[in-house]
């Protein structure tokens, strides 16, 4: 009489497979994690390009670069109070008919403010509602966006950060990438600092590339900022809100920690003119000349005084970065 055994796993070679099944899981994921991020970083390297060649384009239309921001609401006196013409506009959005968006660029009312902060003695008065800007400031942009960053897209109300109090369901959409800037509080900084203090931004700047006399391959035009920001917020792409002046490299990359006051969190910025970002160990960051170069957070602070400003005076070697 024939007998059939019966085929099939023991328990013993079923704990075994699974094990090597979880064993090649631990192993995969780290390259998948690694595979994506390098995506994400590529996306990030693009959208800086892509902005770097919308300012030359500007450069080319209008001789001169855009502006970081115009007529800042908030800055020490002379405030720049509505009948002074206040805008709180970021320069970005003067950028728009360059970066394929001409039609979020005729939807801007640039006779209007883009933002209703007034620092005005420690208050925030209302201007009215409805202001011209709600379109605008509301609409998410991805190319102005880091893929890494996973924080908090939006600047929403309920803080001096937001860009209409008399409209709180309205959001403004955040930007990963802002110009270098000196983040001064008083009013027009950019425009009364000697040549050799500037940066290539500023509020109200009108910076030419003749100007850049330190190299534009050697002076930085943008950088990334996070989202988080511990005594702040991210900036608006169209806005300025209280204290959103630009990007400070001096600051070092990726400090996550406010001095003694808060302990860090990566992915919150110490203070809100700092740049960083979650790509591991450094940020993304736009020269003059359009080239994009990433940024190790161990680079000397001496180093990105030196490529922040237009006119300083110093070479930085490449291989310092």
């Amino acid at each position: 009489m024939l007998r059939f055994r019966r085929s099939g796993f023991t328990l013993i070679e079923l704990l075994v497979v699974i094990a090597i099944i979880a064993v090649l899981i631990a192993l995969l994921l780290p390259a998948v994690q690694a595979a994506r991020e390098a995506a994400r970083r590529s996306q990030c390297v693009n959208n800086l390009k892509q902005l770097g060649l919308a300012l030359h384009n500007y450069e080319s239309t209008n001789s001169v670069l855009c502006m970081g921001g115009a007529n800042f609401g908030w800055g020490s006196p002379p405030y720049n109070a509505p009948a002074q013409g206040m805008m709180n506009l970021n320069g970005i959005t003067t950028l728009l008919p360059f970066l394929e968006q001409s039609a979020l660029y005729a939807a801007t009312n640039f006779s209007q403010p883009m933002c209703d902060v007034v620092w005005n003695g420690g208050t925030r008065p209302l201007l009215g509602s409805p202001l011209a800007y709600s379109t605008v400031v509301s609409t998410r942009i991805n190319s102005f966006i880091c893929p890494t960053d996973n924080g908090n897209v939006t600047v929403d109300a309920g803080n001096p950060y937001c860009p209409d109090v008399t409209q709180p369901s309205v959001p403004g959409y955040k930007t990963s990438y802002d110009f270098v800037a000196y983040p001064a509080l008083s009013g027009d900084y950019w425009r009364t600092e000697t040549p050799q203090n500037r940066m290539m931004f500023g509020e109200n700047s009108s910076t030419t590339l003749a100007m850049i006399s330190d190299g534009t391959s050697n002076t930085i035009a943008m950088m990334e900022k996070t989202f988080n920001v511990y005594n702040g917020d991210g900036t608006g792409w169209a806005f300025r809100g209280w204290v959103q002046t630009g990007a400070y490299p001096p600051s070092g990359i990726n400090v996550w920690a406010f001095y003694t006051y808060a302990p860090p969190v990566v992915g919150r910025l110490g203070s809100w003119s700092w740049v960083g970002s979650l790509h591991s160990g450094g940020c993304n960051a736009l020269f003059a000349d359009g080239s994009v170069h990433f940024l190790k957070q161990s680079i000397s602070t001496a180093t990105l005084t030196s490529l922040s400003y237009i006119s300083e005076g110093s070479v930085v070697d490449s291989s310092s970065y």
